[in-house]
């Protein structure tokens, strides 16, 4: 199983030719991010990124959905919205765990992979079936020393 991503660039229509090149640069850039780092904590790339006239299109492991979906946010995603956030809520223990999976995955990418993610939020935080949370959206990632 999987999950694809899909940018319809006819969304983009209404930015600068200039910034859709820049949008379009930065998805690919996160896409390649994804495929370089591997860690329990990292959403993991299946298969790259492709683009056609139309679109961009990747596909990672198997994703329940956002943070943002699970908090009741679904500008992202497909419509109709899956009956399974009808109703979600998160538990106190399952916050306090995905908040330690967050940390133990950027501790990996600040000290192993020396990258500075720059773009947490719930939009780019993943939780998969098992209730794992994962960080992605590394569009805005820099190479490079955190320590100041």
């Amino acid at each position: 199983e999987a999950a694809v991503f899909v940018l319809e660039k006819r969304l983009l229509e209404k930015y600068s030719k200039k910034d859709r090149e820049l949008i379009i640069d930065a998805m690919k850039k996160g896409v390649q991010q994804l495929a370089k780092i591997k860690h329990p904590r990292i959403l993991s790339l299946q298969h790259p990124i492709e683009e056609s006239r139309d679109s961009l299109a990747f596909a990672t492991e198997s994703c329940f959905g956002s943070l943002a979906n699970c908090l009741g946010f679904y500008d992202n995603i497909a419509q109709p919205i899956p009956k399974e956030f009808d109703d979600y809520k998160l538990y106190d223990v399952e916050i306090r765990y995905g908040i330690i999976q967050l940390c133990d995955g950027l501790a990996f990418l600040h000290n192993e992979v020396k990258l500075c993610h720059r773009n947490i939020s719930p939009e780019s935080i993943i939780i998969n079936y098992n209730g794992a949370w994962k960080l992605s959206g590394f569009e805005l990632c820099i190479q490079g020393s955190v320590d100041g």
